[in-house]
C-alpha cells in the first residue's frame, strides 16, 4: 500500500499552534484517507496540552494530551484517545511516556499504552528508543512490545532519520521491521518530505 501524507503547521502565536494532516492511499486499491486537525497551546513554560480530532474512512478519534518540562532535559507526557470505528465498539487508549535529554546531541525516550475495547484490555504496548543529531540529520533507533488479546504478541525495531534542508523543510525516513506471530515478518518503509 502507497500512502502519501501532508503536513501543515500554524503558529498563531508563541503559544498556540495549529496543525492539519492528510493522509491517503495513492495506489488506488483503496479508498483508506484520514485527516486530522489539532491545536496545541503552552499555557506555562513547562506544561503545553493538545487536542487532535481525526476522521477518515475507518471512524474517527478524539485525543487529549498534556506534556510536561520537568526540568530543561526531562519531558513527561500523557494522553487518551476515545476511537470511533465505523464498524465494531469504540476503544480508548490511554498512554505515558518520558524523553530525557542525555547530553546535546544525545537522547532517551520510553512509552507504555494500555488499549481498552467492550470494556476489556485489548493491546498493550512498551517502547524503548534512543537517538543521536549528526550535523543536520537526527537519527532514532527503537525497540517496541505490543502484546494484543486477539493478534498475540509483536516485536518492532525502529529506526528513524530525519534531515532538515536548506530551505527548512524535513525529510523524514524510517523503516520498521516487525515479528508478529499472527502476520509473521514484514517491513515497511516510509519517506515523507
Amino acid at each position: 500500500k502507497d500512502t502519501v501524507a501532508f503536513q501543515a503547521e500554524y503558529d498563531v502565536n508563541d503559544k498556540t499552534k495549529l496543525t492539519f494532516k492528510q493522509q491517503v492511499d495513492a495506489s488506488g486499491k483503496s479508498r483508506d484517507a484520514q485527516a486530522t486537525t489539532g491545536v496545541s497551546r503552552r499555557i506555562t513554560d513547562k506544561l503545553t496540552v493538545d487536542v487532535q480530532e481525526s476522521f477518515g474512512s475507518q471512524g474517527t478519534a478524539t485525543k487529549l494530551g498534556a506534556t510536561a518540562n520537568v526540568t530543561p532535559k526531562l519531558a513527561v507526557s500523557t494522553d487518551y484517545t476515545l476511537a470511533q470505528p465505523k464498524s465494531g465498539a469504540p476503544a480508548s487508549t490511554v498512554s505515558v511516556s518520558g524523553k530525557g535529554q542525555v547530553t546535546d546531541k544525545a537522547s532517551v525516550e520510553t512509552s507504555y499504552s494500555v488499549t481498552q475495547q467492550d470494556g476489556r484490555s485489548k493491546q498493550g504496548t512498551v517502547g524503548v528508543a534512543a537517538g543521536t543529531q549528526i550535523d543536520d540529520t537526527a537519527v532514532k533507533a527503537g525497540v517496541q512490545v505490543a502484546n494484543d488479546s486477539q493478534a498475540g504478541s509483536t516485536q518492532s525495531l525502529v529506526l528513524d532519520a530525519a534531515k532538515a534542508g536548506k530551505d527548512g523543510r524535513q525529510t523524514t525516513t524510517s523503516v520498521k521491521l516487525d515479528d508478529s506471530i499472527a502476520e509473521g515478518k514484514k517491513t515497511t518503509v516510509t519517506k515523507i518530505g
